[in-house]
């Protein structure tokens, strides 16, 4: 009884307050759209209407206003938001803690945002790890929009985001996977380059290089620790595995990580460079929203992939 009251009392003049409204609201605020939170939430839209205009006579402030044919939090709803966030979190990571989850029965199906890279490092490992299994993970490319994922990752459509730049914040927790050293890949009958490339070399043959960016950052700008010369383009790649064919079927050169070209150079008929200037590791995280932290289902994808990563090196 003590400690009821003891909740009654930090809830103040709010204990009344329905905290389904705050669910909602969160929901809209994520999304910018009462009609997006309506199909999330499995509600419909005017009741998640509903919802935001009971929230708002409860606090006594604005919480979203139109913008255009959508909606924008307001001071006072990204006021809300920011206090709010963490400690919904906390609640469904402590909750998520109590469910069940037995990987020999279970069906479900792990959705993973990486890069082409890292899904072609890690199938292969995690395949024997999950035979017999019912249960898959399955792997989405992000190249495309890899800032746009996140959404995906925080409504919850998707479990977990394999990156080289993982964000800033509370909202998300990460732990390294593995870290990748890149190389330079020539044809192996390049009729200039055999078995070394030196800087001069690199800057003199024309690239192929690979439309991937983060935060406003180069591939190259990202793990080269001295400026790289200005290249001449043979062709912009929207994936390592096409970029490194163009490679295979020109004089042309490119970067490549050293795991994927080196799976990739028989096949191909590449040869595998070391790359000629000052370079280091590009550390690869896992990333996932910190409500499911403590989300039995949630450790054990953590723990495969960590396992599979681990018996490479070993």
């Amino acid at each position: 009884m003590f400690y009821l009251k003891q909740i009654q009392g930090y809830m103040g003049d709010y204990g009344k307050l329905d905290l389904n409204l705050l669910r909602v609201f969160l929901c809209v605020y994520q999304h910018s759209s009462f009609t997006r939170a309506a199909d999330i939430l499995g509600l419909t839209q005017s009741s998640v209407s509903n919802a935001i205009a009971r929230l708002k006579t409860q606090i006594g402030e604005e919480l979203f206003v139109r913008a255009g044919r959508g909606i924008t939090p307001t001071a006072a709803g990204h006021q809300l938001y920011q206090g709010l966030s963490i400690a919904m979190e906390d609640i469904a990571a402590t909750l998520d803690a109590f469910k069940a989850f037995n990987p020999a029965t279970s069906t479900r199906q792990f959705t993973v945002y990486t890069y082409e890279a890292a899904t072609h490092t890690l199938q292969p490992l995690l395949e024997p790890l999950l035979r017999g299994l019912k249960l898959g993970i399955v792997f989405k490319d992000m190249t495309a929009d890899p800032e746009g994922v996140y959404q995906a990752l925080y409504s919850g459509s998707a479990d977990m985001v394999i990156d080289i730049l993982p964000p800033s914040g509370n909202s998300t927790k990460n732990q390294l996977l593995i870290e990748e050293e890149f190389v330079c890949v020539a044809a192996g009958n390049h009729p200039r380059i055999r078995g070394d490339l030196s800087a001069e070399q690199f800057a003199a043959e024309r690239h192929c290089v690979l439309n991937l960016s983060r935060h406003g950052l180069s591939l190259g700008e990202i793990f080269c620790e001295e400026p790289l010369p200005e290249r001449r383009i043979y062709s912009e790649n929207s994936s390592e595995i096409s970029m490194m064919a163009s490679v295979a079927r020109s004089e042309a050169i490119g970067i490549a990580p050293s795991r994927l070209a080196h799976a990739y150079a028989p096949l191909l008929q590449l040869q595998v460079l070391p790359f000629p200037f000052k370079s280091r590791p590009i550390p690869v995280y896992m990333v996932w929203p910190r409500r499911v932290d403590n989300q039995p289902a949630h450790r054990w994808l953590r723990e495969i992939l960590s396992q599979a990563v681990s018996q490479q090196q070993t």
